[in-house]
């Protein structure tokens, strides 16, 4: 009987795994269709747990494909999601790039084809194989060639250049919308950076660039444009003649051991200029540390004589008002003087000295005589008291001139102690102790450029590339208001975005009546009203600058 249940418990579990299971592959195909029906591509295959899927389209300017595919039999049997783009301009024949790994070792050993470019980073991380060995060379040294194909392996390992196919495979049935979304924007972003290096070199090669197309997506069911074939080997080998001549190998030579001494001899400049500025320097500390020391020295010369004489030595300018001061005060006494004795002849009288009203008994006292009695003058009254008598209270006073307080003798330059590294670190208070931080070095103002200054700058040919860097981190927030005539709006594709403007739209058109190029990427919030925006329309756009792409010859804007 038990083990009956046991049966019945194990057939259950059975069951409810294959239930999950085909549930789980259910809801797998529904994130298949919502994905394609979210990236305005086409899913076919069903949604059942058995169906099997499949996505194609047009993603921006790039045909994409995403299905799965099923290799081995039994326990060795696997499921894998591929992804597939195709490249919209011819491609170096024969060219095909696949990961650099032991078995591609093995290979080489027993006579495998491996091109060697000469660029350690791209033989050590592919194994390259061409017929047209120069058009690989001429379009994987292109520097954004070079650095997407690089970030392009690093994400997916297992990729595969086969000429104008591109395509990687991810284990099992992928059912994460968002490394779906990764997937399919990286395949776009390096299968446009192709299509912009061979525009290059097409332009090098003295031949007109292809016209780029305005229109966000072909019309279902049609592919891309493409050019002849035969352009392939014409363009891309072209510059074959000029690198393999030995004249133009020399010259070459020369124009880089050129740049080397340049290079050198701007390097010296540069420190011969730190080494007198540093020069500079230390005569003027030197200077400012003896005209420190010197008012030092006086002061402390100041303060002696304040000790041995007692008193500080009046200043001059207060030297010359005293004579005035003290005669201004001697007139006003005098002044005082004679209106004492114009009140004394008319007969004025001091409250103090009568205690009640004139006559009554009492208001002098029998030992004191009013000095208004009869017989008494005004003049006997206002005289000076005998020696030893109390004096007179209405007596005018004894002017004394008030004692003249010389100011506090301070210097006009208060010298400061120098600060040391520890006193730069820490501090205390009342509240506890602090940490003090030095404040930043103000940023230097960049110089006042247009939009269109900026960009002939960024454009000059023999510009390096630190030099360049150096440009774009002295305007990298410098904000610009353009008139941009609108090409195409597409989705916003890069390996390294900012987060506020991944799943966002970018607007690519040139400057109103200029030939500038710009781009100005958008955060996700404004898609449904870029979506809306159709080729050939002007609008303003204000943003700050964000990058340069010197293969596009273009600058990009983060829009506000």
């Amino acid at each position: 009987m038990e083990g009956f249940f046991v049966f019945i418990f194990i057939a259950g579990g059975v069951v409810a795994l294959i239930v999950w299971s085909l549930q789980h592959a259910k809801k797998v195909r529904q994130n298949w269709a919502l994905f394609a029906q979210q990236s305005g591509l086409t899913y076919s295959g069903g949604i059942s747990a058995t169906a099997n899927p499949h996505i194609a389209g047009w993603y921006g300017r790039t045909h994409v494909t995403i299905n799965t595919v099923t290799r081995g039999s039994g326990k060795n049997r696997h499921t894998y999601t591929q992804f597939h783009a195709h490249v919209n301009v011819p491609m170096p024949q024969g060219l095909n790039l696949t990961r650099e790994g032991l078995f591609s070792k093995m290979g080489k050993f027993f006579g495998g084809q491996d091109v060697q470019l000469g660029d350690k980073q791209l033989d050590d991380a592919f194994l390259i194989k061409a017929h047209d060995v120069m058009g690989a060379f001429n379009l994987m040294r292109i520097p954004q060639v070079k650095q997407a194909l690089l970030t392009f392996l690093a994400r997916h390992p297992n990729m595969q250049l086969n000429e104008r196919h591109l395509m990687f495979e991810e284990n099992g049935v992928l059912a994460d919308m968002a490394r779906m979304k990764v997937g399919v924007d990286d395949l776009a972003y390096l299968c446009q950076t192709l299509e912009a290096g061979y525009q290059q070199l097409l332009g090098a090669s003295g031949q007109a660039p292809a016209q780029t197309q305005t229109q966000a997506r072909p019309a279902k069911g049609r592919s891309a444009p493409a050019m002849r074939p035969a352009a392939a080997a014409e363009v891309l080998a072209a510059p074959a003649a000029v690198v393999t001549s030995a004249l133009a190998r020399q010259q070459l030579a020369e124009a880089q051991a050129a740049v080397q001494k340049m290079e050198y001899e701007a390097q010296t400049a540069r420190q011969r200029a730190d080494a007198e500025v540093a020069q500079a320097l230390a005569r003027k500390n030197a200077e400012v540390a003896a005209a420190r020391a010197a008012l030092e020295r006086a002061q402390a010369e100041a303060e002696a004589t304040v000790a041995r004489t007692g008193d500080r030595p009046l200043p001059a300018d207060s030297q010359r008002r005293q004579p005035a001061e003290t005669s201004a005060l001697a007139d006003v006494a005098g002044v005082f003087g004679q209106l004492e004795k114009k009140m004394a002849a008319a007969g004025a009288f001091r409250a103090d000295d009568v205690a009640a009203t004139p006559g009554s008994a009492g208001a002098f006292g029998a030992d004191k005589a009013s000095p208004f009695a009869v017989g008494v003058s005004a003049a006997d009254a206002f005289a000076a008291a005998p020696a030893g008598a109390a004096p007179s209270k209405f007596a005018p006073p004894k002017f004394e001139p008030p004692k003249f307080e010389p100011p506090k003798f301070a210097p006009r330059f208060e010298p400061k102690p120098a600060v040391t590294a520890a006193d730069a670190v820490a501090g205390s208070s009342n509240f506890g102790t602090f940490e003090v931080k030095p404040d930043k070095q103000p940023a230097p103002n960049a110089e006042a450029l247009s939009f269109d200054d900026l960009v002939q700058k960024l454009s000059q040919s023999g510009l390096f590339s630190s030099d360049r860097d150096k440009i774009l981190a002295q305007y990298r927030d410098r904000v610009f208001i353009l008139r941009l005539e609108v090409e195409r709006v597409e989705r916003t594709f890069g390996f390294d975005l900012p987060d506020n403007l991944r799943d966002g739209r970018t607007v690519e058109g040139r400057v109103s009546g200029k030939d500038l190029r710009v781009a100005a990427r958008y955060p996700a919030g404004e898609n449904e009203r870029l979506d809306r925006m159709q080729p050939g329309v002007v609008i303003e756009v204000q943003g700050s600058l964000a990058a340069w792409d010197d293969l596009f010859k273009k600058a990009t804007l983060n829009g506000f």
